[in-house]
């Protein structure tokens, strides 16, 4: 069955490609163990590396791309068994995220109409959510997953500086996905994704205030997730030494601007808050 679905991916209709996309996530997600042993994971990787099934061009609001549903099929395989040897997982996540964070980062350098940033944003979020069931799966500290993690904070970085017209509305709501699941990535990755991610919200946000809800909930998650946590290697460049400064500096540059703004205020009141609660000295000085 899986190597007739498999066939079937790249047909010229694209309707009988989606149908067979579908069926192969049902079957891989109910399967996994026993198609492991088969060629079928490396088959769909290849599918996956090289562009996915056929594409269609009239999918109604709220479905997902063939590639999308591929992605999610992949999900599947990145733990074959229970006992799956970590060097394994991580070639599996690697494997899943490659493609993608490459996909990400050339929608950054065609023009705006031509990219596809909701689609690329929802892949990587699939792909981040994998990554944090690996570090749950291996129990221990990954070199290639957290450097594959600082690559796709990195891709997310270019994305936020050119998606900044009134009309990303979507694409804004999709980073929002994508910087909570880099911040549960943070408690196995460490500091230097904490760093890209905080300079991240605040470059961004600074860039289209009136975008910015989503950067501001992330802070926000982050003070809620973390506390006022030290930021390694921002003291001689920034004088600055914990999230908690970034933020009580960031809340007394923007929450008098804020005012004008009723829809501004819900945002930024909430972090004023987290700031307050864990402590933040920086606020009232």
């Amino acid at each position: 069955v899986a190597n007739v679905l498999i066939e079937r991916l790249r047909h010229y209709e694209a309707l009988i490609a989606r149908g067979a996309c579908v069926a192969m996530m049902k079957l891989c997600e109910h399967a996994a163990a026993r198609l492991a042993s088969t060629d079928v994971p490396a088959r769909l990787a290849a599918i996956h590396a090289t562009g996915g099934p056929t594409a269609s061009h009239n999918l109604r609001l709220g479905q997902e791309h063939e590639s999308t549903i591929m992605l999610r099929s992949l999900t599947f395989f990145v733990f074959k068994t229970d006992r799956a040897e970590n060097d394994v997982v991580e070639h599996a996540c690697v494997t899943l995220a490659d493609p993608v964070i490459s996909t990400m980062r050339s929608c950054v350098r065609v023009a705006p109409h031509e990219s596809d940033y909701v689609r690329s944003l929802v892949d990587l979020d699939i792909v981040l959510q994998a990554m944090q069931k690996a570090y749950a799966h291996m129990n221990t500290e990954s070199i290639l997953l957290g450097a594959l993690a600082l690559n796709a904070a990195h891709a997310v970085t270019a994305a936020s500086s050119k998606i900044l017209s009134p009309e990303n509305v979507e694409e804004r709501f999709k980073i929002g996905w994508v910087m909570k699941a880099l911040v549960d990535l943070v408690r196995y990755v460490g500091n230097d994704l904490l760093k890209v991610i905080v300079t991240t919200c605040i470059d961004a946000y600074a860039l289209a205030p009136e975008l910015g809800q989503c950067y501001v909930e992330t802070m926000t998650i982050i003070l809620a997730t973390y506390g006022d946590c030290a930021l390694i290697g921002f003291e001689e460049s920034h004088g600055i030494q914990t999230v908690g400064q970034m933020f009580s500096n960031f809340v007394a540059e923007n929450l008098p601007t804020c005012m004008d703004d009723p829809d501004l205020w819900p945002a930024m009141f909430t972090l004023t808050r987290a700031t307050l609660r864990c402590g933040c000295a920086a606020l009232t000085q």
